[in-house]
């Protein structure tokens, strides 16, 4: 049985407590905490689970990453912020006469489809590649299109549809597409709730996974978004996460007997023993005995003198009455039989 005893732990964490710290985003801290140690003659080893979430909503559908294109080699820029596709069709219109776009060259909408496409006077419309791009967002390739042709894929006004939760310092036995191996992900909560909110989660069973460590001294916590990249928060607005971090020992290795088995065995124990005897005194055949007092596998059939089987049977039952238990039936039809 295992010598070392282990308490499994809450690690309650808070993006502006003093331990945290920064890595360059307001959806990327480095958390320090009081150090958590399996000796390296332990078998044991760190488990860990997301038991609750608090993140504020706070981010823009249209931000850095995806507010430019390039329209007939003219690049244009969309304003930050959450839109409604009326709403979103009035900036792109607003930005194309910013532009320098005649008013007969507009984005228009197709409610059945959930599609745009560009109405103009004449010719063609033509978008470039560039970083940043809106490609995701307005639905359009990097391609040519006919007047009214609407776009290659729907409108997309969601900027993420759930948050990961991903541990930069510590590998988990989690899988995902791009690691190949141990991951960093530790878990995912869709996102179920408006903009502008508190995205609340808790799990009172979470799902483990074990670590790749003996030593946790600090965690790095980030938050990451449906395209792997981090969260972009509108500011620095303050989230909490808790952490279950337990132990668990490998399967195979021998960690002893439970209290309730060792109370079962004390229980048995003078049954076992008079089986015991029985069979070293040759009373009863091998092959009647419990598994665990068998010589071989192999039957075992013994001929003995009358007198000693029913000297067995007598001593038998005087053990069955010495513990309080009540006589076989046909145990003592036989002991009869053979006194007459």
């Amino acid at each position: 049985m295992s010598d070392f005893i282990h308490s499994a732990s809450k690690v309650f964490l808070s993006s502006n407590a003093t331990n945290a710290s920064s890595n360059g985003s307001a959806a990327s801290y480095t958390f320090s905490i009081q150090p958590l140690i399996i000796s390296n003659t332990d078998e044991s080893q760190f488990v860990i689970g997301l038991e609750s979430a608090s993140i504020p909503l706070s981010f823009y559908v249209v931000n850095e990453t995806n507010n430019l294109f390039i329209l007939d080699g003219i690049t244009i820029g969309i304003a930050f912020g959450n839109y409604t596709i009326s709403a979103l069709l009035t900036q792109l219109n607003s930005q194309l006469i910013t532009a320098g776009f005649p008013s007969t060259t507009f984005f228009a909408y197709n409610a059945n489809s959930n599609k745009l496409f560009i109405t103009r006077a004449s010719g063609t419309s033509k978008f470039f590649p560039i970083a940043n791009n809106a490609q995701k967002l307005l639905g359009y390739l990097d391609q040519i299109y006919a007047i009214d042709e609407e776009f290659s894929n729907i409108v997309n006004l969601t900027y993420t549809t759930g948050i990961t939760f991903r541990l930069d310092n510590l590998q988990t036995s989690n899988r995902d597409a791009s690691s190949g191996g141990g991951s960093t992900n530790l878990s995912r909560i869709p996102i179920t709730t408006p903009a502008y909110t508190i995205l609340q989660f808790f799990n009172n069973q979470p799902f483990y996974t074990t670590l790749k460590t003996k030593v946790i001294n600090q965690i790095s916590v980030s938050l990451i978004d449906d395209d792997g990249e981090l969260l972009i928060f509108n500011g620095t607005p303050n989230w909490f996460v808790t952490l279950r971090i337990d132990y668990k020992v490998p399967q195979g290795l021998n960690t002893g007997t439970t209290q309730i088995q060792d109370l079962r065995s004390q229980a048995i124990q003078p049954y076992k023993d008079e089986q015991q005897a029985l069979l070293k005194e040759g009373l009863i055949s091998s092959n009647t005995a419990p598994p665990e007092f068998q010589a071989s596998p192999a039957p075992v059939k013994r001929i003995m003198k009358p007198d000693y089987i029913q000297m067995a049977m007598e001593r038998r039952l005087a053990k069955m009455e010495d513990m309080g238990m009540e006589r076989p039936l046909i145990l003592q039809k036989k002991i009869r039989r053979k006194k007459k």
